[in-house]
């Protein structure tokens, strides 16, 4: 049964290492636990925010209610046919060793998503994505726990209204649900992505075959390259969206900045690298009160100063600020910052 404690530090919990306190703590590893919090919040009017690995977070320093770190566990395959499998994975399990153990198992599909931070649960919300890949693409439904009837509902892949690093639980479902485990449908074939830029860059350089496993490793050593070690460099990733502008704005600025890129957007729109906005300003590497844009990759805000929400989001709006008077362009936040 899980234990509620009073004035618990999340600093251990969030991989950007703001120090945080919360009103209330409980880790959650059963189903009773997510009940007993419940009862818990209403019997004392109290907001839940459930967290995962606090990879996509920014804490602010005093978290009022009761957070629920969910823990639940357990992966396996429940159904298998000719062509492929259908994986069940509770939201408590790491993503990256989620997706390693597919590949273990030779269940493909996801390997481009290898080494992204945080928590199976987290990953619908996000909707993660990366080299060319998206959790939507192989999800096909999931469970939540709904926190005001204290019922298990599921969904399906469409039900989640997955978008550009978007879901539902990020609008009408946000903070009244948690999500307690997905089911993916995976191929049992050796299929790749691994026609991505960086990606393919990799594997020709080193004349690597096009086999799920190179694929994982392949992204494995690219964002390792690129991306710094939160343990080491405490950040919670990109920390910003790459903007998607209307063609003609897109138009207009290459006639200002030639060497600009973009890609076309399937929704509509140009996608620009805010990684490129940044460092095109000389602001990789640099440090803004007190917190650093990495030198690795200009995207990344690292906090090994130990500052606190204020000093970070100070940083990230100095930086929307000088993106927005060069290019016209606004920046918006990646990770959730709580409160909001």
């Amino acid at each position: 049964m899980g234990i509620i404690q009073s004035n618990y530090s999340l600093t251990e919990s969030n991989s950007l290492a703001v120090p945080s306190i919360a009103e209330h703590f409980i880790r959650i590893e059963s189903l009773e636990d997510l009940e007993s919090a419940k009862d818990f919040a209403e019997e004392n009017d109290l907001k839940i925010l459930p967290i995962g690995e606090g990879s996509n977070l920014v804490l602010r320093p005093s978290i009022p209610g009761l957070v629920a770190q969910i823990a639940l566990s357990g992966i396996a395959s429940i159904e298998e046919s000719e062509t492929d499998v259908l994986v069940e994975i509770y939201a408590g399990e790491n993503w990256h060793q989620s997706v390693s153990w597919c590949l273990q198992n030779n269940y493909f599909g996801i390997e481009n998503l290898a080494l992204i931070p945080g928590s199976v649960g987290a990953a619908p919300v996000q909707n993660i994505g990366a080299y060319g890949v998206e959790i939507a693409e192989y999800l096909e439904r999931l469970e939540y726990f709904d926190l005001l009837t204290g019922k298990l509902v599921e969904l399906s892949a469409d039900q989640c209204r997955f978008a550009y690093r978007d879901s539902r639980f990020k609008k009408d479902l946000k903070d009244k649900v948690v999500i307690t485990r997905i089911w993916l449908r995976l191929h049992k074939s050796n299929r790749t992505k691994s026609d991505y830029p960086s990606l393919k860059s990799y594997m020709d350089e080193l004349g690597l075959a096009d086999s799920a496993a190179n694929v994982f490793d392949a992204v494995c050593a690219v964002r390792s390259s690129r991306l710094p070690d939160p343990i080491v460099h405490p950040n919670v990733g990109s920390f910003f969206h790459n903007p998607i502008v209307p063609e003609q704005q897109y138009k207009d600025l290459l006639k200002i900045f030639p060497e600009m890129p973009g890609y076309q957007n399937s929704l509509g729109g140009v996608k620009i690298p805010a990684a490129w906005l940044i460092e095109s300003l000389g602001l990789k590497g640099q440090e803004i009160s007190k917190v650093k844009i990495s030198d690795q990759h200009a995207l990344v805000l690292t906090n090994i100063n130990k500052q606190d929400a204020n000093a970070v989001l100070d940083a990230a709006s100095k930086i929307q600020d000088l993106v927005k008077e060069t290019f016209a362009i606004q920046l918006n936040i990646e990770p959730r910052v709580y409160p909001d």
